[in-house]
């Protein structure tokens, strides 16, 4: 799954660079944009724009009438909830001015929902497939991700498809070794970047030609400690 969504990331990057090399003029139709509402670690939105497979930097980049800041990493834009409060049920519009062209798209913030199964703190057999499920947010896709987590590392080891259940059968795979595990769910919109890595991609709902997405996420997380029988 890892390779088919690093694969989807590189495409999306390639794909930008089917005009001419020598055009300098900024069309939208050259530029890849990953970017999410989310209610998470405080809430936010973030907005990562490329072009030729380079950060853009220098664009100007809204939402709702709000600028967000760019970061001083190159091509990444953000706005935290202390700046805009994100709510659930409000149609958030991003706009993105590059000179004399645009790009624009809307997504609305799912209603809160949280893990049912497994009970937080619960124990699990090593190797052993395990099922999740978790409430219904509305009209939305989920994909689930396994984390271990270290004090020193955080160590991923499944993501899911995209999914329209809310109960999913984790393989047991994702459980090779002792320890914590972190079982997120994202309730989601068009698609999800989280940590510089796309999770999922459902629809590309950009004006202009430009490619990726502009969606929103909510997490829902439970953990459980996984060892062997004994």
């Amino acid at each position: 799954m890892f390779r088919v969504l690093r694969m989807f990331s590189v495409l999306l990057f390639c794909a930008g660079l089917s005009g001419c090399g020598c055009d300098t003029s900024i069309s939208p139709s050259h530029v890849v944009v990953l970017g999410n509402v989310y209610r998470h670690g405080g809430g936010g939105i973030q907005v990562c724009l490329s072009r030729f497979g380079r950060p853009l930097s220098g664009a100007d980049v809204s939402v709702n009438g709000h600028r967000l800041r760019e970061l001083p990493t190159e091509g990444t834009y953000l706005i935290t909830q202390t700046s805009m409060p994100i709510e659930p049920g409000v149609t958030y519009e991003l706009t993105v001015r590059l000179g004399d062209n645009s790009i624009s798209g809307t997504t609305v913030l799912c209603d809160s929902f949280r893990c049912v199964r497994p009970e937080e703190s619960s124990q699990h057999l090593l190797g052993e497939p395990l099922v999740a499920t978790w409430t219904s947010s509305g009209n939305y896709s989920y994909v689930l991700m396994v984390e271990q987590r270290h004090a020193e590392f955080v160590r991923r080891t499944y993501v899911s498809s995209v999914l329209q259940d809310t109960l999913y059968t984790v393989p047991g795979e994702a459980f090779d070794k002792s320890g914590y595990y972190s079982i997120g769910v994202f309730s989601f919109e068009n698609g999800v970047s989280y940590e510089c890595d796309i999770l999922a991609f459902e629809r590309n709902n950009l004006t202009g030609g430009a490619l990726g997405f502009f969606g929103s996420w909510r997490l829902a997380e439970t953990r459980v400690w996984v060892g062997d029988s004994g």
